[in-house]
């Protein structure tokens, strides 16, 4: 294990305490925590004392890695680690850095106006509705779907020769259509009115 630049978790936090540092290190815990799950192996308790910085990666020691795939001590993992963040941005301090659970899961509404959209969607999603993802999952796909909607904000539909485009405002969420001849259409639509003027000048 490489010791330049480590720092146990608790210590990074002491050290920087700026709110908007949380996502990052949430996103790279979880992460190496998805490795450890992948690999069949959990944690026997997030010990932030036992968790590492180093080199702006997280580390885990060894003396709290379980050898098992149990799905239940995999959710615990990710409650517990839900339970340590969220205690970063109250500032709570504990000998092992975790609050209770139970009490985050039904005071949820007191404290999520801390967390941005995002983060307050995932704390629901694991806390309140019992959807045991890995953050950094959550936000791979978050992202997915903000590229996949800048490729896909204009879509072109055929509609008796006319254009018609769906256009999303990235801005707003908001979803318009714009109307836009074609050649092809406009001609049709001039020589219907031509043929509808000379019928009535007759």
């Amino acid at each position: 294990m490489s010791t330049s630049n480590r720092s146990s978790l608790d210590n990074w936090f002491i050290i920087n305490r700026d709110r908007e540092l949380i996502p990052d290190k949430m996103y790279k815990f979880n992460r190496e925590l998805k490795k450890y799950h992948d690999l069949n192996k959990c944690l026997l308790t997030v010990k932030p004392n036992c968790i590492y910085v180093i080199d702006d990666q997280i580390e885990f020691n060894e003396g709290i890695i379980l050898k098992s795939n149990d799905q239940n001590m995999k959710n615990k993992n990710i409650e517990e680690m839900c339970s340590y963040f969220i205690g970063r941005y109250l500032e709570f301090n504990d000998t092992n850095g975790l609050m209770n659970i139970e009490v985050l899961k039904n005071r949820f509404d007191v404290y999520s106006y801390l967390f941005n959209d995002a983060e307050k969607e995932y704390f629901h999603d694991v806390l309140i509705d019992g959807n045991y993802m890995y953050y950094s999952d959550f936000i791979d796909i978050k992202k997915g779907q903000q590229g996949n909607n800048k490729e896909t904000n204009k879509v072109l539909v055929k509609d008796s020769g006319i254009n018609k485009t769906l256009v999303y405002d990235d801005e707003t969420g908001n979803v318009s259509y714009i109307l836009v001849m074609t050649i092809t259409g406009f001609i049709t639509l001039l020589g219907s009115l031509l043929f509808i003027y000379t019928f009535m000048i007759k």
